[in-house]
């Protein structure tokens, strides 16, 4: 971060600055948009800022003293951030962690990517992608040649047409009482 870049933005953004110096963050309270600075050795608790998001402990940003009082100063230009969550336009939401990434269309479309997986969200509809499986919640329609390499397991009966897998019979005559049926698989 530039330290006069910072001081132009703040300006450029109606503030009155009179002293500005660099801090970091010591800790900060997401719920109330405030952070614990240290600025050469001096702390600062319960600073104000305004951006959609928890700046990261350790991360340095600008700290400006409007009308030169420390009861009226505001954080700015942090350079870390533990999360970010916030609109874009009004139907999209951005959030960013440590712990993945979430993209909101809408409130009925989500896309969620994490370090193990990625999660497509549309309705109740799902896709969900890990290491190890790919697991679809919804009705699935497949439009072209499905090529299965091992074994496919269904919990419910299979049809091919209207031929049920579970109840279906054949006939056959090889019997001394002549045509008869086979029983149902088991």
């Amino acid at each position: 971060m530039d330290f006069v870049e910072s001081i132009v933005r703040a300006w450029m953004a109606g503030y009155t600055i009179f002293y500005s110096t660099i801090a970091r963050v010591k800790s900060s309270k997401k719920e109330k948009s405030s952070v614990s600075l240290i600025s050469e050795n001096t702390e600062y608790k319960n600073i104000r800022h305004f951006f959609p998001g928890e700046p990261a402990n350790d991360a340095k940003c600008l700290l400006i003293f409007p009308d030169n009082s420390p009861e009226r100063a505001v954080a700015l230009s942090f350079d870390k951030f533990k999360s970010i969550k916030t609109p874009i336009g009004t139907l999209t939401d951005i959030s960013i962690s440590d712990d993945g990434i979430e993209f909101s269309f809408n409130s009925t479309a989500k896309i969620k990517l994490n370090p193990t997986s990625v999660l497509l969200e549309l309705g109740s509809n799902k896709v969900e992608l890990t290491s190890s499986k790919i697991k679809l919640t919804g009705d699935v329609e497949i439009d072209g040649k499905l090529n299965v390499k091992q074994n496919i397991e269904s919990d419910e009966d299979v049809k091919a047409g209207s031929i049920s897998l579970k109840t279906h019979t054949h006939p056959y005559t090889d019997t001394p009482v002549g045509p008869s049926i086979t029983q149902a698989p088991q």
